[in-house]
């Protein structure tokens, strides 16, 4: 629930806006299967991770956490505990 600029870094906003959590998921997948996210500057960036996370204070945060979830394991997607193996 939290944009990146060019540099890679997460964008912190104030206030937050209330997100669609199908686009968020498709966000999520999109950086699980291809490795990319698309910038606050409009521009697609290379990312590495090791976990997603969302805010529980996020409006619809609920929503949010079953959609990532939900479109994940749909497209084969593995979700694991960190650490786990």
């Amino acid at each position: 629930d939290r944009d990146y600029d060019n540099s890679g870094s997460i964008v912190f906003a104030r206030k937050v806006r209330r997100f669609d959590p199908h686009e968020l998921a498709e966000k999520c997948l999109r950086a699980c299967t291809d490795g990319k996210v698309k910038t606050i500057e409009g521009d697609e960036i290379d990312i590495e991770f090791e976990s997603i996370c969302f805010h529980s204070d996020t409006a619809g945060a609920l929503g949010i956490g079953t959609a990532v979830r939900d479109t994940l394991l749909d497209n084969g997607v593995t979700i694991a505990r960190p650490g786990a193996a």
